[in-house]
């Protein structure tokens, strides 16, 4: 049996150059060093660090939660706070998952971790349709068709009429079926 090759890619990865500047000034939308110190500051309090990582790996973990912040692409100080509740909130469920995962865990312990886990992501998920609302991508489609019944059709059906108080103790009363 021959191996297969793999076929070769036809276009070379995209590689992207960070501009950290510009990643803060999006993602933070302040120009100001000491507003956009504060809004960092905002995004790793959210961001869950085990005690067992060192700076550089926290340094990571915060200024990929930053990438991401700047790729939500807030346009508004509103925008800019749901877009930190979700990654909050994304950062939250991953971690309850992770917990759940663990060999150690007890039923009891994954159980709760994967309760706790659903809450988030449906958090996120309101969270991502409120962001959608607000930007306008909130497209619902609704069709409203007309049925139509021919003649021969109704005459299989018998109609029934309610009476009213009084009248035959409220038994619904048959109609005879229409002729036409």
């Amino acid at each position: 049996m021959a191996a297969r090759k793999k076929p070769k890619p036809t276009e070379e990865p995209e590689t992207r150059v960070v501009n950290r500047g510009e990643i803060l000034k999006t993602a933070t939308l302040a120009t100001d060093k000491d507003m956009q110190l504060q809004r960092i500051r905002e995004i790793s309090d959210v961001v869950y660090v085990r005690h067992d990582l060192s700076e550089s790996e926290i340094e990571a973990k915060v200024g990929a939660a930053l990438e991401t912040l700047a790729e939500i692409a807030p346009r508004d100080g509103v925008e800019r706070m749901l877009a930190v509740q979700m990654i909050g909130c994304h950062e939250a469920a991953t971690e309850s998952l992770r917990l759940a995962a663990r060999p150690d865990q007890t039923y009891e312990g994954r159980d709760q971790c994967l309760k706790h886990a659903s809450k988030l992501m449906a958090t996120y998920a309101n969270l991502l349709g409120t962001l959608n609302k607000m930007r306008g991508n909130n497209h619902q489609i609704v069709t409203v068709e007309h049925v139509h019944i021919d003649a021969a059709k109704k005459r299989g059906r018998k109609r029934t009429e309610h009476g009213g108080i009084g009248h035959n103790s409220g038994m619904r009363t048959p109609l005879p079926d229409d002729e036409e």
